[in-house]
């Protein structure tokens, strides 16, 4: 049981110690309330906290270094990628006439 009362529509958070309204927390469906424990203010600070630590210059640098060295595999998932989303469901029909496109040429 709780040691001190909390009104309804509202929950202290694990992280600052503050009782906040439900609408401060994001949505999990495993947490008390169908809530996140910790309020979206903290969230976001750790965030922030973790993006900004060490190794963040270093993720850069390994990130361009690898989309510099794989240019070409990178396009072309994107490209597939635009296609799903562009045909859905069809997508598959229009692989079938890029092929058959191809063999008239």
């Amino acid at each position: 049981m709780a040691d001190t009362y909390l009104p309804p529509g509202f929950k202290k958070c694990k992280s600052c110690q503050q009782v906040k309204p439900f609408e401060q927390f994001g949505k999990e469906l495993k947490g008390k309330f169908g809530l996140k424990s910790k309020c979206r203010a903290c969230i976001s600070e750790k965030n922030k906290t973790y993006a900004a630590g060490p190794g963040a210059e270093v993720k850069k640098q390994n990130n361009r270094t690898y989309q510099a060295e794989n240019k070409t595999e990178l396009a072309e998932k994107m490209r597939v990628k635009r296609a799903k989303e562009k045909f859905g469901d069809r997508y598959n029909s229009y692989l079938a006439s890029l092929e058959s496109m191809k063999k008239l040429k």
